[in-house]
Order: structure tokens, then sequence, then C-alpha cells
């Protein structure tokens, strides 16, 4: 059995961090783990781009596909209610917590949800006090000595939906997590003198500009439909018939991005059959929220600043300075499974490139993750068009035929790149979990 007591790490989530704020602050402890650690330019986050779902597949290392919380709500058509299928102690997959247990390791988390009933010691801070958590976390370290501590910050989200993404407010909660890590950091560095130390960084999802209201102009453009809006994006369940001319006449409304029919989530590893038969992605300025909201910033659509978060790996094995060409927020939880000496069922791989493994394999991990990053890029282009030619079909600009034959190409070129994409992951997954096997033996 696997010694972990030796192996110490802890996982910062701060939740709607985008990655600009990396470097908002020009003297911090987050840049400074940035620029001497190991990590890509941004990590990419999951569509849509919500809290529930996207913590669920950091802490599980699973997309939302595999492990059920694939939206913060859905409709049950047949019984007229929104649930919540993000129920923490009912998601499918096996979280780091549980799996670092069998390993006679001990995980305590503050603030991270996702681990109630997980983990050997859960802590919630309702008020989302920067100096509670730094005060919990500083006790536990010295009293329960945990193996993995998971720390999960809510103020930049709080902050960054309230005031905005580009507000002075969110400089400031910045600075406040800033000094938060860095203290905690400080602490752990004394109570794990003896151990071998990690820190990620990382966050569920960034941000964009709220801007204009747009619920109405689309309720009142599909009409015949359930609607469930969710900030930055909206799940159509129609009713009746003529969906294709429904969906195709949604691209046409002011502000939309991006509409995925159901199926073509599957793509983004999201399919699920609750999901409505289409979803609504917004553009930058504009979103869904009720008439009574005014927040200023929005998340969960499909654009870059909402998916790309950043990914910063720290400590003892990291190779300093390493550039990093793809990774995904599924990967945090395989990295640290692998840096505890274990393996477990994951969609996401063990990032081994951030560390100074083999540097001959290192290079490989490389080569094949520029592939993975310029196939990722297509396979968003590729859901792009298939939008677009919807609302070609909408403006009459082509006819029905042709729409039906543009989006068969499509469809059969983005899943051929899937099926190599997830084909080569799979490979590099294996060649990181062997690779950091031999370093931290």
């Amino acid at each position: 059995m696997v010694n972990t007591v030796k192996r110490k790490a802890i996982l910062f989530i701060l939740d709607g961090f985008r990655t600009d704020y990396v470097f908002r602050v020009r003297r911090s402890k987050i840049r400074e783990m940035a620029e001497k650690g190991a990590g890509p330019r941004y990590a990419w986050s999951i569509f849509p781009s919500m809290t529930h779902p996207a913590h669920t597949s950091i802490i599980t290392g699973l997309y939302p596909q595999a492990h059920g919380c694939f939206s913060q709500h859905y409709l049950d058509v047949q019984r007229g209610v929104k649930r919540d299928p993000t129920c923490y102690n009912r998601y499918r997959g096996s979280p780091l917590p549980e799996l670092l247990k069998k390993m006679n390791g001990k995980t305590v988390s503050i603030e991270e949800f996702t681990c109630i009933g997980k983990c050997d010691l859960y802590i919630n801070i309702p008020s989302h006090s920067v100096e509670e958590i730094v005060y919990y976390a500083k006790t536990v370290l010295r009293r329960e000595k945990p193996d993995l501590l998971i720390i999960t910050f809510f103020i930049t989200d709080d902050i960054g939906t309230l005031y905005g993404p580009e507000s002075n407010k969110i400089a400031e909660a910045i600075r406040e997590v800033d000094d938060a890590i860095n203290e905690v950091i400080d602490y752990a560095e004394e109570a794990w003198k003896k151990s071998s130390k990690l820190y990620i960084i990382t966050s569920d999802h960034g941000m964009t500009y709220a801007g204009n209201n747009v619920r109405r102009n689309i309720e009142e453009t599909i009409e015949t439909a359930d609607f469930l809006h969710e900030g930055h994006y909206t799940h159509v369940y129609l009713r009746g018939r003529r969906i294709p001319n429904k969906i195709c006449l949604s691209t046409l409304i002011k502000g939309v991005d991006v509409v995925f029919e159901k199926e073509e989530l599957g793509f983004l590893n999201n399919y699920d059959p609750y999901m409505g038969d289409f979803t609504i992605s917004l553009k930058e300025g504009y979103n869904t929220y009720g008439s009574n909201v005014k927040h200023r910033g929005v998340h969960g659509g499909f654009t870059d600043d909402e998916m790309q978060v950043p990914l910063i790996i720290y400590g003892d094995y990291v190779k300093e300075g390493a550039s990093l060409r793809f990774a995904e927020i599924v990967d945090v939880a395989p990295t640290l499974a692998a840096f505890f000496g274990f393996n477990g069922s994951f969609d996401g791989r063990p990032l081994a490139e951030a560390f100074t493994v083999d540097e001959e394999r290192r290079l490989e991990i490389l080569k094949e993750t520029a592939f993975l990053d310029m196939a990722y890029r297509k396979i968003r282009t590729t859901l792009r068009k298939l939008s677009e030619i919807k609302g070609m079909l909408a403006r009459n600009e082509i006819i029905r035929r042709e729409y039906y034959a543009f989006k068969r190409n499509l469809n059969s070129s983005v899943r051929k790149l899937k099926n190599e994409f997830d084909a080569r992951k799979q490979a590099l997954k294996k060649l990181g979990f062997e690779l950091l096997r031999e370093k931290t033996s």
C-alpha cells in the first residue's frame, strides 16, 4: 500500500477567477507561483461553464457526461418542475478524497461543496469570509494533519458577478485571495517540513460582462417552449413539432453566440437526455437574468473569457517555468492522484509534462498535446459552424437539403476529430501515470 504521509498537497479553487486575474496584481503570490511553477497559458473548463458541474469535474476528473452534473439545473418536463442534477452525494464517479481515503490518506475540505460526505472533514463558511477560511486552514493543518487540503474561495465569483470582471472591487478581491493563499502556503511549508509538497491553483470558470437582458426576446421568438435561463445560456424544451425551425430561428436573436442541439453537446462531453432540445449560449454583453437581477458579471456561456481558467502547478518535483500546451480542469484530479501514487477512472490525464520527468518523454508529451490543442480548437470552431448554418437556413440563404448536407459533413468531421482526440489523450494518460509513478516512488 502506498504511503501517502510523506506527500502533502493543497488544491486552491478560486471560483469565477479569469486567467487575466493572475497578472492583474503586479506583485502577488499567485503571479510568483505562475512564473516559478508550471502550467498552460490557460486550461479549458467545461460547457456550460457553471459552478456546480465545473467543480464536480475538478474534484472527480470526469466530464459532466460521466459524472452526471451536466448543468446547474434542468427541467423535468413530464412533471413540470425545475430540478437540480448536482446533488453532491449522488453524482457518479469517485471524487479524489474517496480515492485518497482508500490509500489511507486524509482529506479536509474548506468550502468545497462537492466533497460533502466524501472527505474526512468538511468545513462550511456561509459568509465566504476569506479571513475565516485562512483561520480554519491553519487550524486543520495543525490539528487534523491532512494529506490533501482542498480550499475554495467564492469571493472572486461573488464580486465579479455583482460588479463585473473589470471593476475595482474585483482587484481588491484578487488581492485578498492572494494574501490568503500566501499565508496558508507559508503555514503549510512550516507544518510539512519533512514532506514532499504540491500546490495547485485553478478555477471552475471565468467571467464576462453581463450587459443587456435578452430573456424576453428569446421567449417571444421561440414561443411554444419551456425555458430554463441560467444567466448566460438557456436550455430550451420545445413543445410540439417543427423543432428544426425553432432551433434555426433562435440563432437570429440579438446577442446569441452559439446554438447547440442536444446531441452536439456530446462533442463537448456533456450530452444528457435531460438537457433541453437545444441550448442557447450568449455573446459577451448579454444575459438572461430575471428582471430584478442587476448583476454586471455573468458566466455559463461558450466564450473564451468564461471557459478559459488558470491552472498553476507549484511545488516539489515541478519543472520551474514549464509551459504546457494543453490542459483541462478534468486534469487536476488525476495529476494530484499521480502525485500521491495512485490511479483512478479519470477522463482527465496527469499533467506529467509539468514535472521534472525524463526530458525526452516530456517533449514527446508536449508534441502530442500540441495536437490536442489544435483538435480542441477545431472542435469548438466546427460547433460554431454548425450554429452558423442554422442561421443561414433561418435567413433562407440555403435550402433545407443543403442545410442537412452541410450538417452531415460537419458532424462527420467533428466526430472523426473527437475520436482521434480521445484516443491520443488516453495514451497520454497512461504515459503520464507511468512517468509520475517513477518520479514520486
